[in-house]
């Protein structure tokens, strides 16, 4: 994990991010998703405030400048994708609490995929904050739903069909119209960094691409550390509110990076980054 020291979040006058940043037209204005001033108030309340500060506490290093990147990149008018572990299930809100601090991403659209079991919760969480969600059926539902050894019931079936539907058109509005798409490595909360066994997340994020001929996506590693937790198994339904976070921010890198190492490497695009996540977390969170 990356030694750098930790830091602070900047002061709201310093929300474009860490490094000085003027606001530029971007470079393709129909890519500018209208976000009402009453989100951009709540996005910035949930990075700033102190309820948030006392609730949802969070430290981050970056060492490689990557979130000054990224907002250069959205600025010119780029699309990212931020892909982060996964060991809890307040994850979201913290990942969400640290990137909307800074403007560039805060006042564009943001995208997130979630588990369809945990629609009512995430809707009543989000719902002022305009964020474009997807709702998926995960292993996770799948082992809440169906009884091993059963027929998979036809509605289930067009549930599955339906999330993917949804899945691919918020990867296409969000990467097509200037946003940030965060997603979760592993998909569904995961004690542990496993190396991929098959095609998942990272690996359908990049055959939409593809498919739909985009280009210009930035990809933004975060590895996600609880100080004094060694054991996340335990961790994963802890309400760890109050409870520190260390976000770790890894080295940013382009759509067409993956492609070179998918040609030249024989490399899936999960294992991809999933080498790229291994310095950002703690080794208690790596498997064997």
């Amino acid at each position: 994990m990356t030694s750098s020291a930790v830091e602070r979040f900047p002061d709201k006058k310093e929300a474009h991010g860490p490094t000085p940043w003027s606001p530029t037209a971007s470079m393709n204005p129909e890519a500018d998703h209208p976000i009402s001033e009453s989100a951009i108030h709540w996005r910035e309340g949930l990075a700033f405030s102190s309820f948030s500060e006392s609730v949802f506490p969070v430290d981050f290093t970056d060492p490689f400048n990557a979130m000054g990147q990224l907002c250069r990149h959205l600025e010119y008018g780029g699309s990212s994708v931020i892909v982060f572990t996964h060991p809890t299930m307040e994850d979201i809100f913290r990942v969400g609490r640290f990137f909307n601090q800074w403007k560039s991403i805060r006042e564009r659209r943001i995208g997130i995929p979630a588990a369809i079991h945990q629609k009512l919760i995430v809707n009543l969480v989000t719902k002022p904050f305009d964020i474009d969600k997807a709702w998926l059926v995960t292993e996770h539902t799948k082992d809440r739903v169906l009884t091993e050894g059963l027929p998979v019931p036809r509605k289930f079936r067009q549930r599955i069909a339906e999330g993917l539907r949804q899945y691919n058109e918020l990867i296409n509005n969000t990467l097509t119209y200037n946003g940030t798409l965060a997603v979760a490595a592993t998909a569904d909360q995961a004690a542990k960094l496993t190396p991929p066994e098959k095609p998942g997340v990272v690996d359908h994020i990049m055959r939409r691409i593809k498919r739909s001929g985009l280009s210009n996506i930035l990809f933004v590693p975060i590895g996600i550390e609880i100080p004094g937790i060694r054991d996340y198994d335990q961790a994963r339904n802890v309400t760890l509110a109050r409870y520190p976070y260390t976000i770790h921010v890894g080295k940013t890198f382009m759509d067409y990076e993956i492609e070179t190492a998918i040609m030249d490497e024989q490399m899936t695009p999960d294992y991809f980054v999933y080498v790229r996540l291994r310095p950002l977390v703690t080794p208690e969170y790596l498997s064997e």
